[in-house]
């Protein structure tokens, strides 16, 4: 009974002294979780929950976008296809104006940005240069001056354990990848992040290659503005500037709006309403796998 007694004894005192040892308690500091996010087993982690305000970035929009000569401020000019050279910011199309539809969706802590641009076909006068092969005012395929394009460019982001609300962004593809596999995982220091109630900055930067700075400014919950400055850091110089507005728009308007542009710009390749990456044929494959999001790539808050 005694021996009883005392082991009751021994229990309750060594509870009390994990108690009184514990974080938080009155002889100990208080937890990490309270004091830093990143140890907060509590924080939320979707997207929408850390902030409200990304709802505006989600949906779908169309996007006019005007593209600048980056040295006097005119028109952005249309440039000849060469054969093994990557097609960038100069292409044998009218480069000053171009129609895009995005389709952003938040997937709970993951950011997915999936984006196609149409351009125009090239103008008369840039049709008239005679160019000597291998250089060419067409992509094969494709005649001067009657057939337009069509590009894909997918972003794929996700929170992180740093608990700052910032997204980071882990990969990119088709045109924004500027590479032949259409696939470019970032690194560090490539993010999204909101920088006041209606303001949106993307971020990319390929250490001593490129950096590139796209705004989107929310008028309301409907129309933003964009802007877009990308940058080679070899050549210290600006390569492109871009301004666009966009407007939401409802999924059939954005299905439609793919198809109508592929007709109207006789894209000899079409998009057909594709949805993510691995639906655009050529790119087959660039969308992050479940290991990417997880680690390989990005490393996704809800992973663990």
């Amino acid at each position: 009974k005694i021996r009883d007694q005392l082991s009751t004894q021994l229990s309750i005192a060594s509870t009390k002294s994990n108690i009184m040892g514990a974080c938080g308690s009155a002889l100990m500091k208080p937890c990490l979780g309270e004091t830093d996010v990143r140890y907060d087993a509590n924080y939320p982690k979707t997207i929408v929950e850390t902030d409200a305000r990304w709802e505006k970035l989600t949906g779908y929009f169309k996007v006019n976008v005007t593209s600048f000569d980056p040295v006097d401020g005119g028109a952005a000019q249309p440039g000849p296809y060469i054969e093994s050279v990557i097609q960038t910011h100069s292409s044998p199309f009218d480069a000053s104006r171009t129609i895009a539809f995005y389709n952003h969706t938040v997937d709970g802590s993951r950011l997915i940005v999936n984006r196609y641009y149409f351009k125009p076909p090239a103008p008369f006068g840039f049709c008239q240069i005679p160019f000597e092969p291998p250089v060419m005012n067409a992509q094969p395929g494709s005649t001067c001056g009657v057939n337009g394009q069509v590009d894909f460019a997918g972003v794929y982001a996700s929170l992180t354990h740093e608990h700052d609300g910032t997204l980071k962004i882990g990969r990119a593809t088709g045109s924004y990848a500027n590479s032949e596999d259409g696939i470019w995982d970032t690194g560090e220091g490539s993010y999204a992040k909101l920088t006041d109630d209606s303001t949106f900055e993307f971020t990319f930067v390929r250490p001593d290659e490129f950096s590139s700075v796209s705004s989107f400014v929310f008028f309301d919950d409907d129309t933003a503005s964009l802007s877009a400055v990308h940058t080679t850091i070899p050549m210290q110089r600006i390569v492109s500037a871009n301004t666009a507005t966009m407007v939401r728009i409802s999924e059939e308007e954005f299905l439609a709006g793919i198809e109508e542009y592929n007709e109207a710009f006789q894209v000899p390749q079409p998009i057909q309403a594709p949805m993510t990456s691995d639906e655009v044929a050529k790119y087959d494959g660039t969308f992050p796998a479940e290991e990417d999001w997880c680690g390989g790539v990005m490393s996704d808050v809800s992973c663990t």
